[in-house]
């Protein structure tokens, strides 16, 4: 009995009544009520759920699987008023122990649950700033192949975000020499931060020079790359407008 009652897990107990009479330590430091507040209290699921049809909710789904279930969660409100989410599992029926009715054990999940729903947040935020970015954006494995596009990449190049989903980098970029595709490619796989200069062929054949940044992070699970691409067309033109007038200049002196 001193191994379940201070076991790192919750355990409770019921009685035919649906009095709760076990409340190990575990159920203690998570609810806050301590097993004198309730064992035996007829009122002692009310603490816990006060909600009138949650509680009831909760009842219909042990009972909807005839007290034998797993992993099923319910959120209980604590002594000091915060709710946590508890990861039940109730296998009483098939493993009866005389003298309770139903037991059942718990794992208190809420910290798990915080970061998945901060994580599903912190995604929908990178997401909705990836598809309204004005310059395209990827997401590049190590070996160049297109993870992910936002939707000006599509808009720029000219090809639908399935299309670009089978392709890789190396069949966008435009290079004036064939011996300068290695070069351009060493960017993505020697440096894990950069700022440097390329072109695009779009779909069309149109080419685009394009100021890269980019930068390695984890992208599910795996080592990726996220790159903004700037198209520096008007910014090309000024540059070689400014230098047809020094070049003017110096031959007129």
């Amino acid at each position: 009995m001193q191994i379940i009652t201070n076991m790192p897990v919750m355990l409770d107990a019921f009685d035919e009544k649906g009095n709760i009479v076990f409340w190990n330590k575990e159920c203690e430091r998570v609810s806050g009520f301590t097993a004198l507040e309730i064992l035996d209290n007829s009122e002692a699921m009310r603490f816990l759920y006060p909600d009138d049809r949650y509680r009831k909710s909760v009842f219909d789904t042990m009972h909807q699987f005839n007290l034998f279930f797993r992993d099923i969660e319910f959120d209980i409100t604590c002594k000091d008023g915060n709710k946590r989410t508890i990861s039940w599992s109730n296998i009483s029926s098939k493993f009866p122990i005389p003298g309770w009715t139903s037991w059942g054990i718990g794992i208190d999940i809420t910290k798990r649950k915080e970061a998945q729903e901060a994580l599903q947040q912190s995604e929908k935020k990178f997401r909705a700033l990836f598809n309204h970015a004005s310059d395209p954006i990827f997401i590049l494995d190590r070996i160049g192949r297109f993870l992910e596009v936002n939707d000006e990449s599509c808009v720029r190049l000219g090809y639908s975000r399935e299309e670009m989903l089978e392709m890789f980098l190396s069949e966008i970029l435009f290079f004036e020499e064939k011996s300068d595709e290695t070069e351009g490619m060493k960017p993505l796989t020697h440096i894990d931060h950069a700022v440097y200069e390329s072109k695009f062929r779009t779909k069309d054949g149109t080419i685009i020079p394009v100021e890269v940044s980019y930068r390695t992070f984890e992208f599910k699970g795996h080592s990726a790359i996220l790159s903004i691409c700037r198209d520096i067309t008007f910014r090309k033109q000024m540059e070689e407008e400014r230098l047809a007038r020094l070049k003017r200049k110096r031959e007129s002196d």
